[in-house]
């Protein structure tokens, strides 16, 4: 119940995927899925944490921009030393040690799930290796029988729409944003799914003063600022439009201008979208602009199911 995927889900389609659904523990330091190795299901997380790990060798360098901010979260785990079942530990420890570095690009708790891609696409080969960083409980579907179970349910266009989203690294993105980034990891994961993609030319209005307002955004590449109307003053501090600000303004290492915004900032007039009301002041792109958007409708699904960072974020400008 507490997987968000399957949430729209009637009691018998439900109980008839329970019918389906394999169980399997893995223990601290196993591996649960090995990068190049053909999916043939997908994996829910029941209790336990896991971790997405990518390997550097000798043979083989990252760039600062492959390793994610992940490895600054405060609340990262401890690593754990990489465990394969079909070797033994004193083997791996010894290749470890000699051949990769690992480094953690995402962390996976209870309520969230992994491997949809073996069961939306064609190209099922693992991209990467994910291991449990404590004993883990997960509830794995098999691609025959997982598609059959979903005919005629929303279920894979929303785990293509996640695939997708995770493709355009939005994890990341929430990462960036000092107040987003403290969310749990199944509230991260409930907001990816309803993030979409919107691109903007220099110039464009990403929403005009007195207009319904629609949706919230969450910067993803590119620069916004407020457009006033000739004659009239907009300051943004005083303004109800909830702003929560990237981690570079909050550790003070951003020196820009204190009304342009940048990757990792989310901007939304909270009360107008939950109140049916009209944006009270024009969102203008500088350059061109990726942001990622939360629609009004999805907004308020996704308070109702986190009241507390409803809470947070009313009649509010800056949230830290």
């Amino acid at each position: 119940g507490s997987i968000e995927l399957f949430s729209g889900l009637n009691i018998k389609r439900a109980g008839e995927i329970l019918d389906f659904v394999h169980i399997e523990e893995f223990k601290k330091g196993d591996t649960v899925v090995t990068k190049g190795e053909v999916g043939t299901c997908f994996y829910a997380i029941m209790s336990g944490v896991a971790e997405v790990r990518v390997s550097r060798s000798r043979s083989n360098t990252y760039t600062a921009e492959n390793i994610s901010t992940y490895l600054n979260d405060k609340d990262r785990i401890k690593p754990v030393l990489v465990r394969y079942r079909s070797r033994s530990t004193e083997d791996c420890a010894t290749s470890c040690e000699d051949d990769i570095t690992p480094f953690t690009v995402k962390t996976y708790f209870a309520g969230d799930y992994f491997g949809e891609q073996s069961l939306i696409s064609d190209s099922n080969i693992r991209t990467a290796d994910i291991l449990a960083v404590t004993d883990l409980r997960v509830a794995v579907f098999y691609r025959s029988e997982f598609l059959w179970l979903l005919d005629g349910t929303n279920i894979l266009q929303k785990m293509s729409h996640m695939a997708r989203m995770r493709a355009e690294g939005t994890w990341n993105t929430i990462q960036d944003n000092a107040m987003l980034r403290q969310l749990s990891g199944p509230q991260k994961t409930q907001l990816e799914t309803y993030l979409v993609k919107l691109d903007f030319e220099d110039g464009d209005l990403i929403w005009d003063e007195g207009s319904p307002a629609e949706y919230a955004i969450l910067i993803d590449k590119g620069k916004v600022t407020f457009k006033t109307a000739p004659g009239s003053e907009f300051n943004s501090k005083n303004s109800s439009i909830s702003i929560l600000l990237p981690v570079t303004a909050m550790n003070g290492t951003s020196e820009a201008d204190p009304d342009i915004f940048e990757r990792g900032s989310f901007i939304g007039d909270i009360d107008a979208l939950l109140a049916d009301r009209k944006n009270a002041v024009a969102l203008r792109a500088i350059g061109k602009v990726s942001v990622l958007c939360l629609y009004k409708k999805d907004l308020r699904n996704f308070f109702s199911n986190n009241p507390g960072v409803l809470l947070s974020m009313l009649h509010t400008r800056y949230i830290l």
